[in-house]
């Protein structure tokens, strides 16, 4: 996307590992350095955290007092996340600082998965696909209930989307629905936001996953967020059906006002090759992958191309930064 530069340099600052033990004195300095220039950056706080090489001083009891002014200061991640299918998984394993776990456990899983489909189960008149044993055992490779814990007390609050059912289509009807309306929107219309599942009656809900009362209920929601029967059943919250948020819209988005939308930054997962990078629409940021995520949406088996898409989202973050330090 093209973008104008400045009479001089731009940069963007960021600082990783700020947590309740780390060397104060030094940052305090820092802190006092940042407030005098007027400097905003990033902070990428760790809520919970088990680097020994982290712990240099005993825990800072109002840590999260001091992390809520620096949000006040606009120098935190934003205060509100929101997302569907893995995304909010990612999500969860991004503000938790958990992502080499989230990915050497996605890794170690496919790795050890021979098959997609179990045709055994054939015999018992069953549907079996590795999904249903995949996706919450990765869950579980970076999420447990310190981690949670930890999330509980992160300033940025993740929003999790999923898509109820259709009442007049039923669960069966309303995946039908869903699925017809994603291939005319890949295939025909192309839009960034499809119309048809809602004009057909399904709808997305939020949850906010530091809401939940435990860690059985966090995972339940995140499994829900990513049903996609056969694959991965659907799942019930608050006694209703529940499932992948994509079903509704490609990037479930709330109601927003005008200044919200100017401020919101909307990733996407697919490649559309007609458009930028990084691009306005309807008044909010996008950024999408720069050319087809190379890996397979179903496949989680040894052969899934894991790497490929994370260093494809690893390069394109660099490749932007400064488009970022210069909004």
């Amino acid at each position: 996307m093209p973008f104008l530069l400045g009479s001089g340099p731009e940069y963007l600052i960021r600082f990783d590992d700020i947590c309740p033990t780390m060397c104060w004195a030094t940052w305090n300095e820092i802190e006092r350095i940042l407030i005098a220039n007027d400097v905003r950056p990033i902070l990428a706080v760790v809520p919970d955290n088990r680097d020994p090489e982290l712990k240099r001083e005993p825990p800072k009891s109002n840590f999260w007092d001091r992390v809520r002014d620096w949000q006040e200061r606009g120098w935190t991640l934003p205060p509100t996340l929101i997302g569907t299918s893995a995304g909010a998984a990612v999500a969860t394993a991004c503000l938790s600082q958990r992502v080499p776990m989230a990915l050497n456990g996605c890794i170690g899983l496919f790795d050890t998965n021979p098959r997609i489909f179990d045709w055994r189960g054939l015999a018992r008149l069953k549907l079996s696909f590795a999904h249903q044993r995949v996706y919450p055992a990765w869950l579980s490779s970076f999420i447990d209930d310190a981690g949670f814990d930890g999330l509980r007390q992160s300033p940025s609050r993740l929003r999790v989307a999923f898509t109820r059912p259709a009442r007049l289509l039923g669960l069966g009807g309303s995946l039908a629905a869903g699925t017809l309306a994603y291939m005319v929107d890949r295939y025909l219309a192309n839009r960034l936001h499809p119309r048809l599942p809602r004009w057909l009656g399904l709808h997305y809900e939020f949850i906010d996953l530091q809401q939940c009362d435990d860690l059985a209920a966090a995972k339940n929601l995140l499994v829900s967020a990513a049903a996609a029967p056969p694959f991965l059943s659907a799942q019930r919250i608050d006694g209703r059906h529940a499932i992948d948020g994509g079903y509704a819209d490609n990037a479930p988005i709330p109601e927003q006002t005008t200044m919200e939308k100017s401020s919101t930054l909307v990733l996407l997962t697919r490649h559309y090759p007609k458009l930028p990078t990084l691009f306005r629409f309807n008044g909010r940021h996008y950024w999408q992958p720069s050319q087809r995520v190379p890996v397979s949406t179903w496949d989680c088996t040894a052969r899934a191309t894991v790497r490929d898409a994370f260093s494809l989202g690893q390069q394109d973050a660099l490749s932007s930064r400064a488009y970022f330090a210069l909004s």
